[in-house]
């Protein structure tokens, strides 16, 4: 059920996809031929505001591109669609993060990313800057596709306003990386699939189990999403499985968490806002 207008800021990446349609992935030193070759504006950031705006939300996305080609087509597809891109950083010395994306005949995706600008030009003062579209949000949407750093300074703000936070911890840290677990202390609704989750909590669990320990660490609401087995959901102490829905042959899985993320934003928003 979408919610009339809601203002909901999106934190997070903009990408150029380039899609190779193919049987096969090579090993080293082989080659494979494509079926055909597309290229589309995505990254998570981008596809989760694509998907509010069609929902009906009033969605603003902060984020960055290169002052290239590929910036120019991401800045005019963000118009089309409806998305305020006031806040889309342009970097005049950098080029647009790409994703090479490869997709079988069942539809199942592999990914190559370079992330450069999303990891290092989304700044502090352009936090700064958004703050005040920050504060009139009813909800924020963030990805791990933009520094910690950045994450919790954004968080700090909209928890001065009462706005609901969504954390989609994707594409999960590097395993190096001591995990952020302090942002659970901001987060309303958690949103990982489960290889995402067990990143974040390095185990190696199933999704009930998952959802579980991620609200008893702070998340009010935690999904964990299993794709075509569903969704496990811990809120209030206790955890229901939710069993996913045939829509028949996908074509192409990209960007199928992103959209589950925007519908689970504007659905649990329209019950978070009935609380205040």
């Amino acid at each position: 059920m979408a919610v009339d207008k809601s203002k909901i800021v999106v934190l997070g990446g903009t990408v150029m996809d380039l899609v190779f349609p193919v049987r096969d992935l090579p090993n080293w030193k082989q080659a494979v031929q494509a079926k055909s070759f597309k290229m589309y504006p995505g990254g998570k950031g981008l596809n989760q505001a694509v998907a509010l705006a069609r929902l009906g939300s009033d969605v603003s996305l902060i984020s960055a591109v290169g002052f290239d080609d590929f910036g120019e087509q991401i800045s005019d597809f963000l118009q089309m669609e409806r998305v305020n891109h006031d806040h889309l950083q342009v970097v005049k010395d950098g080029y647009t993060d790409v994703t090479s994306v490869f997709v079988n005949e069942d539809g199942e995706v592999a990914y190559v990313g370079w992330k450069g600008i999303s990891d290092t030009e989304i700044t502090k003062e352009q936090i700064k800057n958004a703050e005040e579209i920050i504060k009139r949000a009813d909800a924020l949407l963030i990805t791990f596709e933009v520094p910690v750093r950045i994450i919790k300074q954004a968080m700090e703000i909209a928890k001065t306003k009462k706005t609901l936070i969504v954390l989609n911890p994707s594409p999960p840290l590097d395993r190096l990386d001591t995990p952020p677990y302090e942002l659970l202390n901001y987060v309303d609704a958690l949103i990982p699939n489960e290889w995402e989750a067990n990143q974040f909590l390095r185990t190696n669990s199933e999704s009930d189990q998952l959802a579980h320990n991620l609200h008893e660490m702070g998340a009010t609401i935690s999904c964990v999403t299993s794709g075509k087995y569903g969704c496990s959901v811990a809120t209030k102490g206790k955890v229901k499985s939710y069993p996913s829905f045939s829509i028949g042959q996908p074509v192409d899985k990209t960007g199928g968490t992103d959209a589950f993320c925007a519908a689970f934003t504007v659905c649990t928003l329209s019950n978070y806002l009935k609380t205040l």
